[in-house]
């Protein structure tokens, strides 16, 4: 398993911890370490020549920073961090 592939599946499992209730703080960090995640992700399929993984990594990384928030509501927020662990699941998961 290469690093990568441990990555999203640590992203993956961080997501989908925001399932249950937590504190507030716990999702703050979910968002830092999703933006760095997505980023490095983003960073590295730009690197392998897969441009259309390069720009979903970037906006999931846009859409996760924790500087500007965007107002989504939380059952959105559950709703999108469940997707972003799922193509990360699949992903680690993907035969090459």
């Amino acid at each position: 398993m290469t690093t990568q592939q441990k990555i999203q599946i640590v992203g993956a499992i961080i997501l989908l911890l925001c399932i249950l209730p937590m504190p507030y703080g716990f999702y703050m960090i979910v968002r830092l370490a999703t933006t760095i995640i997505a980023g490095y992700l983003a960073y590295n399929y730009y690197n392998q020549k897969k441009q259309q993984l390069a720009i979903t990594f970037l906006v999931i990384a846009l859409l996760f920073q924790p500087f500007v928030k965007f107002a989504l509501g939380r059952e959105m927020w559950l709703i999108v961090d469940v997707i972003v662990a799922i193509l990360l699941l699949v992903l680690a998961l993907k035969k090459k």
